[in-house]
């Protein structure tokens, strides 16, 4: 197994674009959706996104983590474990220097489940139904996203924009909407998501993500992926270590 510094997981891969923000609202915010203005993909498009290197199936990745919250702030280590075998599977810890772990988050394409300290937040949500509109339901459907990769089975219409194109995406869980930017070099440099009315945005960043919403500020940075073919299963159930 190799461990780089440039990270090979979809969600950690870094980009040369701003720092990404996730911002959430409550108003739909002037990303496009509703608009018809959407068409078939052109081939160039399609080109663009099939030239792409595919991401690993499996691995781990370290980061630093700055988090700032109305239940917890601080810096801590950030853990995370992503499979796509045989279906997309993320978890992230979040732990101190000293103590138990600040934030757990597991997304599949069934489930979403997560928990703040103290019980201060628990999420735990099976598909078809639907999730809260809270932090770790926004963290878990945008960790979910950025690890499925985008391709011509997923885009429902595009549409020409100053970088390149911006697209309509079959979402992986009921009720979340999504559209992606993408250069024309074929890399996604921004996704829009709405969620029971609330909408946020996510920017890549070359050395670091951020999430942002009205009340939370998640950065994170110093990102090293490390391929794991074998990963364990376990590692994706909820409560486990």
């Amino acid at each position: 197994m190799s461990v780089t510094a440039a990270a090979k997981s979809p969600m950690m891969q870094l980009r040369r674009a701003p720092a990404i923000v996730l911002t959430v609202s409550l108003l739909a915010v002037a990303t496009g959706f509703g608009c018809r203005s959407f068409g078939r993909p052109p081939a160039a498009l399609l080109h663009a996104l099939g030239a792409q290197t595919q991401p690993t199936a499996s691995g781990r990745a370290q980061a630093r983590v700055t988090l700032r919250s109305p239940q917890v702030s601080g810096e801590f280590h950030g853990l995370l474990v992503a499979t796509r075998t045989p279906t997309t599977k993320v978890r992230m810890l979040l732990l101190p220097d000293l103590g138990s772990r600040i934030l757990d988050v597991i997304a599949t394409q069934d489930r979403l489940w997560g928990t703040l300290p103290g019980g201060q937040q628990r999420l735990d949500v099976v598909r078809g139904r639907a999730a809260p509109r809270r932090f770790l339901t926004f963290a878990g459907l945008t960790l979910l996203e950025a690890h499925i990769p985008v391709d011509e089975s997923r885009i429902t219409g595009a549409r020409a924009t100053a970088a390149g194109w911006q697209v309509h995406l079959t979402a992986t869980f009921p009720r979340l909407r999504v559209l992606a930017d993408i250069d024309t070099d074929g890399q996604v440099i921004a996704r829009h998501y709405r969620y029971r009315g609330v909408s946020w945005s996510e920017y890549v960043s070359s050395d670091s993500r951020t999430i942002e919403g009205s009340d939370f500020e998640m950065t994170i940075d110093q990102i090293v992926w490390e391929d794991d073919p074998e990963l364990p299963e376990a590692l994706f159930l909820h409560g486990s270590s």
